[in-house]
């Protein structure tokens, strides 16, 4: 659903970024070329302290104000990508869409700012001031960007800044006042539409079965912001975009777990064992342990088979507990994964005896299986 007038975004980020942010705008990162807003605080929360914790920096949330017609009308529509609660631009914003920033010094930089700066000190109404696209007034932004680009954190005093006023807007001193001027956006050249675009484009269609092929083809690119786009895709109506999304994860370098856990407590068993999985890749020591141990002990096939697929992230030596539980699984599938895995490794050939009925099991009917693990036994309970 397509979305018109202005929406409140968020943009979770680090202090130091925060700070070159007031001064310069929103700049892309060389790798994603993109910047990322989120319509929900909790969100960008996170997503702030996920790259505080990463930077050892404090964490940020900027409030900023944009229209998605005005930005598909600037950068183009496939520049523009909002799914999700989630907003994606290819290119660089200008800091008067901030709305909100909670550090750094407290005085104008935004064209829009020192506009209401310049109508309060010459005590002007807001019809006869110099209005936000001033040619004088974008002059004298440009000037204070460059004046703080060094060091965002420094603040300029009030004189000095009244001093480049008058030298950059002399005729607003002067008594003559100038019409605003109207400063057209230039809309980027079209290009070729790239192979990434195309599998963007695909993300927002009705299909589930074309929003799955775009997250493959988003893979095997290899896109910076890979871990972005699947937790957009984790919210999706569909389970199987939802199992895709987290199976994508398993390419990415980092993943933010915050956003994993609950999906390993989901009803549906596909995307509750693709979520263990993931929280199994990106987990390390005793964490990954513990999914691991969840993964293996679940009662669902599907899921010991999703967990038993990371088994060579782990030690059989140090961690024969986890190794003992897949090879006396009832599915034989995991127990083949398992025994593969341990060959020529010392383990005893495993005692599997189910305590079943030798009748043919209905589905639906409860089974019991009996692992016997070296002094000590479970019972671990499944249904077909």
């Amino acid at each position: 659903m397509l979305q018109s007038g202005p929406m409140i975004v968020y943009h979770g980020t680090t202090k130091r970024r925060a700070l070159r942010i007031r001064v310069l705008g929103f700049r892309p990162s060389k790798k994603s070329r993109r910047v990322w807003f989120t319509e929900r605080p909790d969100y960008a929360r996170a997503r702030a302290e996920y790259q505080a914790r990463h930077a050892h920096d404090q964490p940020v949330v900027l409030t900023c104000e944009v229209e998605l017609d005005r930005l598909r009308r600037q950068f183009g529509p496939r520049n523009v990508h909002y799914k999700g609660r989630c907003l994606a631009v290819d290119g660089a914003l200008p800091i008067d869409i901030l709305r909100h920033c909670p550090v750094g010094p407290r005085q104008p930089i935004s064209a829009a700012e020192l506009s209401e700066w310049l109508r309060h000190r010459l005590r002007r109404g807001r019809r006869r001031g110099p209005g936000p696209r001033h040619r004088g007034v974008r002059r004298l932004a440009e000037w204070v960007r460059r004046r703080l680009a060094p060091d965002p954190t420094q603040a300029i005093r009030e004189s000095e800044l009244m001093s480049a006023a008058r030298r950059l807007i002399p005729e607003l001193f002067a008594g003559k006042s100038a019409e605003p001027r109207e400063v057209a956006a230039r809309r980027p050249a079209e290009q070729a539409e790239t192979a990434e675009e195309r599998a963007l484009a695909e993300l927002v269609v009705t299909k589930p079965a074309r929003r799955v092929r775009a997250l493959r083809q988003l893979t095997e690119l290899g896109v910076p912001d890979l871990q972005d786009w699947c937790l957009v895709c984790l919210h999706d109506r569909s389970p199987d975009v939802r199992v895709a999304a987290l199976h994508t994860m398993l390419h990415c370098e980092l993943a933010d777990r915050r956003f994993i856990a609950p999906m390993a407590r989901a009803k549906n068993a596909r995307v509750r064992g693709a979520a263990i999985a993931a929280l199994v890749k990106h987990s390390d020591g005793e964490r990954a342990e513990k999914w691991m141990r969840a993964g293996l002990t679940d009662p669902s096939p599907c899921v010991r088979l999703e967990a038993a697929a990371l088994l060579a992230m782990f030690e059989p030596a140090r961690d024969r507990a986890l190794f003992d539980l897949a090879r006396y699984d009832p599915n034989p599938d995991v127990r083949r994964r398992a025994e593969s895995l341990v060959a020529h490794k010392g383990f005893p050939k495993p005692r599997y005896r189910s305590r079943a009925s030798t009748a043919r099991p209905a589905i639906g009917d409860q089974q019991t299986f009996r692992l016997d693990i070296g002094d000590s036994s479970l019972d671990i309970g499944y249904s077909l």
